[in-house]
């Protein structure tokens, strides 16, 4: 039994050393920020079923984007992903990091060839103003895109704007805001560094108009919080301020 007890003893450190050291992206400064973008419209978020029960699918999504082209939560689309984009730069400054972005690629042929894929022609996706929607990567793309802009680690960040039922018990009271940032990078070889998903429900609801409509205005408007919200905890995870 002492030696049970012994051995645990040892063994307990070493495991509480290990998690206790987190990554800093300092370390894997600059980074080059290859790719920001979101999808075009604002899906009901299902909580049972953890998915999306309108789909920005191939057909569905480019169907539903063309007959609500008006609605405030598809237009407002581009406006979105560009204000997440903006705060997501000046925050990784703020911290110490040094951010390339793809406007310092201007000379790099491997991003300047990194070519769209299908779901980008049928607008399916919205890239940040100045990046492009790379939805994929390998490591032979994210070693030679570190080589090409001088950085020493590359980052992709995607949004997913969506709205979610707010209730009252079993009572249906509104619709708030949903946001899932996901944040995926790798060092200059190509090995991966981060790989984490964000998620936050706005605390304020828009109240129902009646049964099928609300204001889909103020819905938009809980975003912006929500984006500053998930950055933060993306920055305080993995940016050390000192």
């Amino acid at each position: 039994m002492k030696k049970i007890i012994l051995s645990l003893f040892f063994i307990f450190p070493l495991f509480y050393s290990c998690k206790s050291v987190p990554l800093d992206l300092k370390t894997y400064s600059p980074a080059a920020v290859i790719s920001v973008y979101s999808n075009p419209s604002v899906p009901w978020y299902n909580e049972r079923t953890n998915s999306e029960t309108v789909d920005d699918g191939i057909l569905s999504g480019a169907v539903n984007r063309l007959i609500n082209k008006t609605n405030p939560e598809v237009e407002t689309s581009q406006e979105r992903i560009n204000q997440a984009a903006s705060i997501l730069y000046e925050k990784l400054k703020d911290s110490g990091l040094e951010v390339i972005t793809p406007q310092n690629l201007e000379n790099s042929s491997v991003y300047k060839n990194t070519g769209k894929d299908f779901f980008d022609y049928i607008g399916n996706t919205v890239p940040a103003a100045g990046y492009n929607a790379i939805t994929s990567s390998n490591g032979k793309l994210n070693r030679m895109l570190c080589k090409e802009s001088g950085s020493k680690s590359v980052l992709y960040v995607n949004f997913r704007f969506q709205k979610i039922l707010a209730k009252d018990g079993v009572r249906n009271k509104g619709v708030s805001a949903r946001l899932v940032m996901t944040v995926f990078a790798t060092d200059s070889n190509g090995k991966k560094i981060v790989s984490r998903e964000y998620k936050a429900v706005s605390e304020n609801y828009t109240p129902f108009i009646n049964t099928s409509n609300w204001d889909k205005e103020e819905l938009i408007s809980f975003f912006p919080a929500l984006e500053e919200k998930l950055i933060t905890q993306f920055i305080n995870d993995y940016i050390a301020y000192y």
